[in-house]
């Protein structure tokens, strides 16, 4: 029970340094009232509340399914799925940096406006890391069992980003993108989960033999 309490006490000192650290560095630095870090965006901006919706609905699709994967990799590495386990837990790692990319609009936000990093160097950086973790994990990737889905989540994430650099003057176009990249969270997603329950279940069996 102590134990329990101690990482929940520990949990809500982590989240209250997330908490005031921007909070109290944007209004320090930059003057930024607090409510615009805090509150809801769309009642900050006086905006319907359904503003957003789809693409917070994917956010949190994909937070979900990097959660599954870093608390199944932390359990596998801890046992014989040492393997499975690393792979887990660099998926998890990859996963939150995208949901955060997007979600907190890093990359043509903080970066592109703030910083002066063009979109283009932004995702370049992305995709660097995208290749040298597909390289390392490429057995895992690869696998018949994890391929299919791994084909389908990168092939639709990148119509997305083609439709997306590419900017097309097309009607709908932009309904397109976010479908493509909407379905490749859910594709994502469903395969982390199931090579988390796959690793977990083995976990299970050889603890019970």
């Amino acid at each position: 029970m102590r134990r329990h309490l101690r990482v929940a006490l520990g949990a809500c000192g982590v989240a209250a340094v997330v908490y005031l650290v921007p909070v109290l560095a944007a209004y320090g630095f930059a003057d930024v009232p607090a409510r615009l870090l805090v509150g809801d965006p769309s009642e900050v901006a006086g905006l319907p509340y359904y503003i957003g919706v789809i693409s917070n609905v994917g956010a949190l699709a994909w937070g979900m399914g990097a959660a599954v994967a870093l608390f199944a990799g932390w359990i596998a590495v801890r046992t014989h799925e040492r393997a499975t386990g690393r792979f887990l837990i660099a998926t998890g790692a990859v996963t939150l940096l995208l949901v955060l990319d997007d979600l907190l609009q890093l990359h043509d936000g903080l970066f592109d406006t703030e910083l002066g990093v063009p979109e283009e160097v932004a995702y370049a950086a992305l995709g660097a890391l995208f290749v040298a973790y597909a390289w390392r994990f490429r057995d895992h990737l690869w696998d018949p069992t994890n391929r299919g889905w791994v084909l389908v989540a990168v092939g639709l994430f990148a119509v997305s980003l083609v439709i997306d650099l590419a900017e097309p003057k097309i009607r709908g176009a932009l309904v397109v993108e976010e479908l493509a990249k909407f379905l490749g969270i859910a594709a994502w997603t469903a395969g982390m989960v199931t090579v988390s329950r796959d690793a977990l279940i083995g976990e299970w069996n050889g603890a019970s033999r």
